[in-house]
């Protein structure tokens, strides 16, 4: 499948522990972007990749307490 990124690992890990389930996301990306233009693009797409993972996190929570 080819997408916005060059690379695109991501890993969702749930682990017991005392008080729960621990729920972890891991991500390593690579863009396409031209080096010269990286450090600009670099913030946008964490600060857009972060929103995206608070709004999982949220549902994720809405769909366990259920």
């Amino acid at each position: 499948m080819k997408g916005p990124f060059k690379k695109w690992q991501h890993e969702r890990l749930f682990t017991t522990t005392t008080d729960g389930t621990l729920l972890e996301d891991r991500v390593v990306y690579r863009h396409y972007a031209h080096p010269a233009t990286a450090p600009l693009l670099n913030p946008l797409l964490l600060q857009r990749l972060h929103k995206a993972f608070r709004f999982r996190q949220r549902r994720a929570v809405l769909d366990i307490k259920r």
